[in-house]
């Protein structure tokens, strides 16, 4: 398997796991980027802090970020390596849920599997 894709379904996995599932996952192969949404309505989006929901992306290169799920343009960086262990993510993305996105936890280290993914990503360089 994809190191990318194991990773980011790694992560979706431990979304399910904490509950903040089911999110609606893509992960798109000639971009490898991930997108993670959590709509209005789901109990586990705060609906004043997300009135139209909540998006975390992830990129190959550019990492992991967060926007208000109608302005996809204004993203604003986490604090997470680009391989971030997926409990960290998940801490930080459960902090966004609830509508707390000062002082996010900073993530220093990573996944298992990131020995791979930045194997894969120096061979494409």
């Amino acid at each position: 398997m994809n190191p990318r894709r194991a990773y980011l379904d790694t992560v979706n996995a431990t979304f399910q796991q904490a509950g903040f599932g089911p999110a609606s996952y893509q992960y798109v192969t000639g971009h490898t980027q991930a997108w993670f949404q959590w709509t209005p309505g789901q109990q586990t989006v705060n609906a004043t802090a997300w009135p139209n929901g909540l998006f975390v992306t992830w990129h190959h290169t550019q990492g992991w970020h967060y926007s208000n799920h109608t302005d996809t343009d204004v993203r604003h960086p986490l604090p997470f390596t680009l391989a971030a262990d997926p409990m960290d993510v998940a801490d930080g993305v459960r902090r966004l849920l609830l509508g707390l996105t000062r002082d996010l936890p900073a993530s220093t280290d990573d996944w298992t599997g990131a020995a791979a993914l930045t194997s894969a990503q120096v061979a494409r360089s």
